[in-house]
């Protein structure tokens, strides 16, 4: 059977909530832009054959480790995975129903904070996750072109 984390099925640094809180760097990015075997020799030592990165992928990730994992993406209706965003981070009803009105969104003075409330969660999450970190925290909300869909 699968062997995920026990506190959740990402490890502190690859979730929402705990970016600043790495096993190896912020968001973990040490494991991924330099050699992926660190990153599957600690999932050997904890005995995990299954874990889930739950941020932007990261290009180096996708490259450089590609024979050491497989790789998945899971694409979910996106009202309901707002819906389902919001209920995560316990975003009161007031504050979610501004939010998909566009009213301008507080707290985004750090990753952290983009990730729960910046404009990938309501702007065309999927394609900000699949352009890397950059596209999903730091693009403007609406700013989104073609070019983003190559």
């Amino acid at each position: 059977g699968l062997v995920a984390p026990k506190r959740n099925c990402n490890l502190p640094g690859d979730g929402p909530r705990t970016l600043d809180k790495g096993l190896s760097g912020h968001a973990n990015l040490e494991w991924d832009t330099q050699v992926c075997e660190r990153r599957a020799q600690a999932y050997d030592e904890w005995g995990l054959n299954f874990h889930a990165v739950e941020r932007w992928l990261d290009v180096n990730l996708l490259r450089n480790c590609r024979s050491h994992f497989f790789f998945a993406t899971v694409i979910r209706e996106p009202v309901s995975r707002f819906v389902s965003h919001c209920r995560f981070e316990r975003t009161p009803t007031a504050e979610a129903m501004a939010w998909a009105k566009r009213d301008p969104v507080p707290n985004m003075e750090d990753e952290f904070s983009a990730v729960q409330r910046g404009p990938a969660v309501l702007d065309n999450f999927y394609v900000r996750s699949l352009n890397g970190r950059d596209t999903f925290l730091h693009v403007p909300f609406g700013q989104l072109t073609e070019n983003h869909l190559v």
